[in-house]
């Protein structure tokens, strides 16, 4: 008699995870990087840093801001993780647009997340009272609407509140 079972996800439930997975990573992209310059950068030029667990580098992040459109702005982020778990190599990378109006209200992200084999592909567009989420994994698209009322920041925006 087997007494150990095994228990997958769904795949409405591990495509959920994915995207909450996706939005933590989009949003809070700056946990555990560590800028590797000595001075302040200044994000028109860019910012690169690296991921250090236990003083050793495990990932690079970088950050590149530009004049977008209507006098907006484009940000580009991208993250590259690189885990041993278990003896086994485990890479997340993640590559994330987020564009934002003239007066700093965010109107879309676009991110694309891989983890070692499964890629995740979200595109969110900012409505006037929802958000148009759209995810993309493994073949497969789903498509929402939520409800939301309210200004969203964007990296560059949110960058401006606080230095």
């Amino acid at each position: 008699m087997n007494t150990f079972a095994t228990h997958r996800q769904p795949p409405i439930k591990a495509a959920r995870f994915r995207t909450v997975l996706s939005i933590v990573l989009c949003t809070i992209p700056h946990a555990g990087a560590q800028n590797t310059h000595q001075q302040l950068v200044d994000p028109q030029l860019g910012i690169r840093a690296a991921y250090l667990i236990a003083g050793q580098r495990t990932g690079t992040y970088r950050e590149a801001t530009a004049p977008g459109a209507d006098g907006g702005t484009v940000t580009t982020i991208q993250s590259d993780l690189i885990f041993n778990r278990m003896g086994s190599k485990l890479e997340m990378k993640s590559s994330s647009q987020y564009d934002e109006t003239g007066d700093d209200r965010l109107q879309s992200v676009a991110s694309d997340i891989s983890s070692s084999q499964q890629s995740t592909h979200l595109a969110v567009r900012v409505g006037d009272q929802s958000l148009q989420i759209k995810t993309a994994t493994g073949g497969k698209t789903y498509e929402r609407e939520a409800p939301f009322s309210g200004t969203l920041l964007g990296p560059a925006a949110a960058r401006r509140l606080v230095v």
